[in-house]
């Protein structure tokens, strides 16, 4: 196939190689946006506006990856997510739409200067809407994998929220049981916070784990078009290393501060 050089010509065989896919042509635009910076709104009004060979070249490697089911946040490096950008890699999962409607709930009963623990905090989606959203809140973020709080980390500089955070690495309660180094005010103890008063102050604790593996190992409630390039332990958790409920961790492994 020859590969065109307008920007129409190369959305147009760049779509063709994304035909098995159901949003195939939408994933080509976004494609064509991301890595040559031509918008719908562009190629319609220009077709033929010409397109560099290096922008040509990323956009082709984007829909290639794309063709083999990579999900498109992970190839464009992007998730929006309550109204708000958020970077995502395959350290992270995507966050979703459903997901918005735990931190719209969230915020409905959330008072300002709460301070919100977050559990298995991935890219920090939750904690990050809910400090954006509200008014002198402050949050901390655990999760077992330091890739995952990197970049939560980085999310929160892009939003302007590194100040109102801390980030434990450590499997769930158990990054602040064992949290050592920590800032003055992640190691006050206020009556009546259950578990996490040992560690945190905090009021509403959230998260949204990964579950456990499933008993036949199949992977379940995942779109079918990305489920080839996820990561099991993303989806699931690792049955011998992921966050669990059920496990008792060495302390020397976990409670590192990020900050």
């Amino acid at each position: 196939m020859k590969i065109g050089s307008t920007c129409r010509e190369v959305y147009e065989e760049g779509a063709a190689l994304l035909g098995a896919l159901e949003d195939g042509r939408l994933d080509a635009r976004l494609l064509l946006e991301h890595f040559c910076g031509i918008s719908t709104q562009r190629l319609l009004a220009d077709p033929d506006l010409p397109v560099d060979a290096d922008g040509r070249d990323a956009f082709f490697s984007g829909v290639r990856r794309r063709a083999q089911r990579e999900p498109l946040a992970y190839i464009i490096g992007e998730q929006s997510f309550m109204g708000l950008p958020f970077v995502v890699s395959p350290d992270v999962l995507i966050p979703e739409q459903d997901t918005e409607n735990l931190v719209e709930e969230a915020l409905r009963h959330l008072e300002d200067g709460s301070r919100i623990l977050d559990l298995c905090t991935g890219s920090g989606c939750i904690l990050l809407s809910l400090l954006r959203y509200s008014n002198g809140c402050t949050g901390v973020g655990t999760d077992l994998s330091p890739e995952a709080l990197r970049i939560a980390q980085e999310n929160a500089r892009i939003l302007g929220l590194d100040a109102q955070t801390i980030w434990l690495q450590g499997d769930l309660f158990s990054a602040l049981e064992n949290a050592s180094g920590s800032p003055e005010r992640l190691k006050k103890n206020r009556q009546g916070s259950g578990a996490v008063s040992a560690a945190a102050d905090v009021d509403p604790a959230d998260g949204n784990p990964p579950d456990r593996y499933p008993a036949d190992g199949n992977l379940v409630d995942h779109n079918p078009a990305d489920r080839d390039q996820v990561d099991e332990k993303q989806v699931y958790g690792n049955p011998t290393e992921g966050n669990s409920a059920d496990r008792n961790p060495e302390p020397a492994e976990y409670g590192k501060v990020l900050s």
